[in-house]
């Protein structure tokens, strides 16, 4: 499946690196004690005018974090439409409307997977310089979604970060991880009784950087050693998708990327 910015995270990264700029992987949490600027997009350009200013003040550390774009998304986003197509029952007057934007949402389940935004940052004297892309499919997602009334009148709670980071690394490692399309499912089998307690959001974003830099290349590893192992008894790619729970073009990247044996003499 095409992922735009899955390709454009690999440029980002070959750019910092020749750019001298070391990555953090993770992301740079603002304060109300520190200044902070947002890039201008529309005036300044895309990620790559960013990057050339962290370069140009001499900025050694890049804070780059991304998140992929997950089931729970659209199954809250269906729930809470759902609860108002319920309060609406008996009168016509919006619950076409209310229908409509249900088919709308569930429609984005085709993007489950597929990396959703980038975060990226650098600070130079005292000031934190913050970018961030999304995709444009998930512009048009948050779009649909109706307004929360109380994210204007409720200060979001203090995150324990011993907890986010527990729980990210336990799902990270998990052998399910990197072919899971339900992350949130999975947290929840991990965790039992304690889910309903985590700060899902700050756990799932955590555990994805967990996860990239230090068990997507084993998992990936392991992953083509499976898909090898199932093409040598005859399965097609469609055969090997559908056993391992992805995508065909998933199944054919990584085989393309399998080593050909030599050939013995």
């Amino acid at each position: 499946m095409n992922d735009p910015l899955s390709k454009t995270l690999e440029e980002i990264r070959q750019v910092a690196e020749n750019s001298g700029l070391h990555i953090f992987f993770g992301w740079l949490a603002e304060h109300n004690d520190s200044l902070a600027v947002h890039w201008n997009e529309d005036n300044g350009g895309d990620w790559k005018g960013f990057l050339g200013c962290a370069k140009a003040v001499s900025a050694s550390i890049l804070y780059l974090n991304w998140a992929p774009f997950e089931q729970f998304h659209v199954d809250d986003a269906v729930s809470e439409i759902e609860s108002e197509l319920t309060e609406s029952e008996g009168r016509d007057d919006g619950t076409k409307d209310i229908k409509k934007l249900l088919n709308q949402i569930r429609a984005f389940e085709t993007k489950v997977g597929l990396t959703c935004i980038i975060d990226l940052a650098f600070v130079s004297n005292g000031v934190v310089h913050i970018y961030q892309e999304t995709a444009d499919w998930f512009d048009e997602f948050e779009e649909l979604l109706p307004e929360d009334e109380d994210d204007e009148q409720e200060e979001r709670k203090p995150v324990d970060k011993a907890t986010v980071n527990k729980w990210a690394l336990a799902l990270a490692s998990d052998p399910q991880y990197l072919t899971s399309k339900q992350r949130e499912y999975l947290l929840e089998k991990l965790a039992g009784q304690e889910f309903p307690k985590l700060p899902i959001f700050d756990v799932l974003r955590r555990a994805e950087t967990i996860f990239q830099a230090d068990f997507r290349q084993v998992a990936e590893e392991k992953l083509s050693d499976e898909i090898r192992q199932l093409r040598e008894q005859g399965l097609n790619l469609n055969a090997v998708a559908l056993k391992l729970g992805i995508s065909r073009d998933r199944a054919s990247g990584l085989v393309s990327a399998i080593p050909k044996p030599k050939p013995s003499r």
